[in-house]
């Protein structure tokens, strides 16, 4: 039943994740009407979070397990972990950020300093404005992960092994009290609660767990994954909170203490057991099909540039629409707008990405 998974074998199936994960979040943002709404699409993020977090604390932890067999200086991994990141993350960002200062896209040269230190989200959040970014709203995200990237290997490197676990289990705890309490705070401040860099960390806590478990409790992690009550609770409590946040509360669809705090805790929990069962166990029949399509696959590959663009390739479009006095349905607008995200990832990837991603090859890990 599981898989005979090793330290850091590649899962394909997380690519198909990937692509559902982004796929949910520019549905949130092309299709705007009170039925899609009513469903949290633009938690897909959030998922992002957990899976992003599960897969570097994999890294993180197994560099530090070598290094600590063949005695060597957590130095070098940490510098690799730096390059292969801003390989990956860097190139595409800053140069469409540059581009559109150039071109002077709106507000792009009053917030540039925000957008060139990865802290947009912080603008939002201390602004009490969730639009005062405009087009480069959906940053807050990228601003996110990157923090976590700078910060989270030293916490990793620095910590012995027998109190990680606990170190992470803080951190969750920490982003859902903290989320709790900024709500408490002001629960009309939308900007403060849902874009601040803690109220993501339970999301990333949870990922991080997810990893340490797949490495060094994998007997333990196979007995939670493999109890399919555990898992059927995770989704009841996750939907039941969805159902009665966006049914009860019709006059504040997406907003209240059971959207803002528990649904996306209980998503965060729920993402534990879809990814641990990629991990230790592996989708089998249609799923597998699906998640292993050659074409999901791809979408999942290039889901970095999806999220990158696709925001102001709606934000062009609506402007230009707007302009020239055209018409379209959302449906129309929305499948439009897919396309183009589509061939500019795949351009970006093809072109730019793919090729900078080569030059990983120099900084490996010690195996």
């Amino acid at each position: 039943m599981f898989k005979n998974i090793s330290q850091l074998q590649y899962i394909n199936q997380l690519d198909g994740f990937r692509f559902f994960a982004i796929a949910s979040v520019m549905l949130a943002h092309f299709i705007t009407n009170e039925f899609i709404s009513r469903f949290p699409f633009g938690f897909g993020v959030l998922f992002f979070f957990v899976l992003s977090s599960f897969l570097i604390t994999r890294i993180l932890l197994n560099a530090k397990k070598n290094n600590e067999e063949k005695e060597l200086s957590n130095f070098y991994s940490l510098k690799h972990f730096y390059i292969r990141r801003s390989l990956r993350i860097f190139p595409i960002y800053y140069v469409l950020i540059i581009f559109l200062l150039i071109v002077n896209f709106s507000p792009c040269r009053e917030i540039f300093p925000y957008l060139f230190t990865y802290s947009v989200n912080l603008f939002i959040s201390y602004s009490h404005n969730t639009s005062i970014a405009g087009g480069f709203s959906h940053l807050w995200s990228l601003s996110i992960e990157e923090q976590f990237y700078i910060l989270f290997p030293f916490f990793i490197f620095s910590i012995k092994k027998k109190h990680i676990l606990f170190f992470l289990i803080s951190v969750t705890l920490i982003g859902l009290t903290g989320r709790m309490l900024l709500f408490l705070y002001n629960p009309s401040n939308i900007a403060l609660w849902n874009f601040h860099s803690i109220s993501a960390l339970d999301s990333l806590g949870i990922g991080a767990i997810l990893g340490y478990l797949s490495l060094y409790k994998l007997d333990f992690l196979k007995k939670i994954i493999g109890n399919r009550y555990l898992f059927f609770l995770a989704a009841f409590l996750f939907l039941s909170t969805m159902i009665f946040s966006f049914t009860i509360y019709t006059d504040n669809l997406r907003y209240n203490f059971y959207s803002a705090v528990l649904m996306r805790f209980f998503l965060n929990i729920l993402s534990f057991w879809i990814l641990g069962w990629a991990v230790v166990i592996g989708y089998k029949g249609v799923i597998k099909q699906i998640l292993e399509n050659r074409f999901i696959v791809y979408l999942g590959k290039i889901s970095y540039g999806l999220y990158l663009y696709h925001y102001f390739v709606m934000s062009i479009g609506n402007f230009l629409l707007h302009k020239y006095n055209l018409h379209h349905s959302m449906e129309k607008k929305a499948l439009a707008y897919t396309l183009i995200s589509v061939l500019i990832a795949s351009l970006s990837w093809h072109l730019f990405e793919s090729p900078i991603n080569k030059l990983k090859n120099n900084f490996k890990y010690i195996q």
